[in-house]
């Protein structure tokens, strides 16, 4: 009887230790980052998820719904661009992937919700063009 109890417990402890690592650190960051200060020029909003705590090595995209979007709101002839920026687990680079640009002032579009693989500290940036005035959701 003790045999059996102590082979049932083992199980139990087992299948505890397979569903807390079966269950990963998701993680989701709301964002809602502007270019400047003044919250003019760039706006991005959205939702950053994660399949792991921010520093560990998984995937990373935004979430799939209809409020994920960057804005344009100056008219100074500058576009305002949204980027996945990571790092890469498997060299430690630094990399980004353009998520949108929007161009005019008062345009709206939507950003790719596109998936990252096997990277880690993942956060949004919005700059004006392609490297002016940049904020980082993290």
């Amino acid at each position: 009887m003790k045999g059996k109890i102590a082979s049932l417990a083992g199980a139990v402890a087992v299948g505890a230790l397979m569903m807390a690592s079966g269950t990963a650190h998701a993680a989701a960051q709301n964002f809602d980052i502007y270019t400047t200060d003044a919250n003019r020029g760039g706006n991005a909003w959205g939702t950053l998820v994660t399949g792991a705590a921010w520093n560990e090595c998984s995937y990373a995209k935004l979430k799939d719904d209809a409020n994920n979007a960057l804005s344009d709101n100056a008219a100074d002839g500058r576009a305002a661009v949204a980027w996945l920026v990571y790092t890469r687990c498997s060299d430690g680079v630094t990399e980004k992937t353009l998520l949108g640009r929007a161009g005019g002032s008062g345009t709206v579009v939507p950003l790719s919700t596109a998936p990252e693989y096997d990277v880690r500290n993942a956060k949004v940036m919005v700059c004006l063009t392609d490297a002016l005035y940049c904020r980082s959701s993290r």
